[in-house]
Formats: C-alpha cells, sequence, structure tokens
C-alpha cells in the first residue's frame, strides 16, 4: 500500500506506521513527478509479507492526493490478459515510447507492450513485473509479481506513472 502524506504530515505519519504495525524502514528515494518532486520512504514487515510505501505528493484534482494500493499476485501476465479481455479499459494506458526504451535496455517480453505490463530487473537478475489500474474515484490499484528476489518497487517506472496521470491518462 502507499499512502501520500503532506510534507508536513510525513515524519508523523512513518513513526506512527512504523510503531503501530511493526514496520522496519527501508532506504527511501526522490521520484521524479511532472508537477513537483515525490519523495517516498517505503517500509516493510519483517520477513516482507507486508510492504508499505508513505509518498509526498500533492498530486490530483484540486490537490488532493491519489491513494495507491499494491497487490502481489503470481502471474502479472495471466491477470493482464484476463483484465484486458473482461474489462476494456480498466488499465493504466503505458505509451508504446516506455516499450521502445524498455527493449533497448532489456531482452523484455514483447507481451509486456501488448498487456500494459512494467518491467524493473535489478543487480542481481530479480525482476519486477507491475501494471496499474486507471484512478477510480481517489484510489488507483497496481499489481505486481516479483520474481528471482527481487526487493524493490519498480521506482524506474514510477516516471511513467505520473506523466500518464498526470496528463489526464489515468
Amino acid at each position: 500500500m502507499a499512502l501520500a502524506q503532506p510534507r508536513h504530515y510525513f515524519d508523523e505519519a512513518e513513526l506512527f506506521y512504523r510503531t503501530v504495525l511493526g514496520l522496519s524502514p527501508q532506504p527511501g528515494l526522490e521520484l521524479p513527478d511532472p508537477v513537483r518532486a515525490a519523495a517516498q520512504q517505503g517500509d516493510v514487515v519483517p520477513g516482507g509479507g507486508v510492504r508499505m510505501v508513505v509518498n509526498i505528493a500533492q498530486v490530483g484534482a484540486e490537490g488532493v492526493p491519489w491513494q495507491h494500493v499494491a497487490l502481489a499476485c503470481r502471474d502479472v501476465l495471466a491477470v493482464a490478459r484476463r483484465l484486458r479481455a473482461e474489462h476494456p479499459g480498466l488499465l493504466l494506458p503505458i505509451p508504446g515510447n516506455y516499450y521502445d526504451d524498455l527493449e533497448a535496455r532489456h531482452d523484455a517480453d514483447p507481451e509486456l507492450r501488448r498487456l500494459g505490463v512494467l518491467y524493473d530487473r535489478d543487480e542481481d537478475g530479480g525482476e519486477f513485473l507491475h501494471l496499474y489500474t486507471v484512478t477510480v474515484g481517489r484510489v488507483f490499484f497496481e499489481l505486481v509479481q516479483r520474481i528471482g528476489g527481487y526487493d524493490g518497487y519498480g521506482a524506474v517506472n514510477a516516471p511513467i506513472r505520473l506523466a500518464v496521470r498526470h496528463s489526464g491518462g489515468g
């Protein structure tokens, strides 16, 4: 889950979630956002079963932040196929130039482009597949699959998601 917090509540929110939920911090990072910088801090329950990201971001209409729920699944490609077939228009449209760049950097499966699935790989060969829904109200969902010990959040793909959302694509 990712929760957006106003900058002046970020530290308080982080402390609250760590204390109440017993989360352990992971390194934070700052993501480029088409409107402003967006910092995030990731936390995990020991053992990695639950992950939570607290974002500093004022995005969306009227400065109300979007809220983000990520769900792990075993086969993102199968889920993407089913969602595309049964719920056209539900998944966030990812621009073709993202996949042009991805194919230049990695030996990526061409099906990723057709399904709108994003991809990341870490230095140890772990892989991360994920996709996003369009925003419903103030909430959007992300479906994720970690392969081979990948421990990140696909942060390299965040600028694409943010750009599409800010351009009105989802």
